[in-house]
């Protein structure tokens, strides 16, 4: 069966923790958060998405993922997923305020 493949919940939020890291590290390069610490950071992006190591890289770690929304609470995964990415004040309702600085 499944269960008897998959290691336990707490192996499984590890891996997903780290995997989710490294594709939100990836989107913050690629979306220009990190311009000012150089080439290494982006050389680093260039060769984790390089065709010839996609299938080592990023195919692997897209997997992993998945298995883990399919293993894991699916709530406490999209919880943690928009935290990361942090994009969890947007799906909070209340006070609009805190969103928006003062003018």
């Amino acid at each position: 069966t499944l269960e008897e493949v998959l290691p336990s919940e707490e192996v499984l939020w590890c891996v997903m923790e780290h995997v989710l890291r490294i594709q939100v590290g990836i989107g913050e390069i690629l979306s220009g958060l990190w311009v000012r610490n150089g080439y290494s950071l982006r050389s680093q992006e260039e060769f984790y998405l390089q065709g010839q190591y996609c299938n080592q890289c990023v195919d692997l770690d897209i997997f992993l993922l998945q298995v883990c929304v399919m293993a894991l609470d699916s709530d406490l995964f999209l919880t943690t997923l928009l935290q990361r990415y942090k994009l969890d004040p947007w799906f909070k309702f209340g006070d609009f305020a805190s969103f928006y600085p003062a003018c």
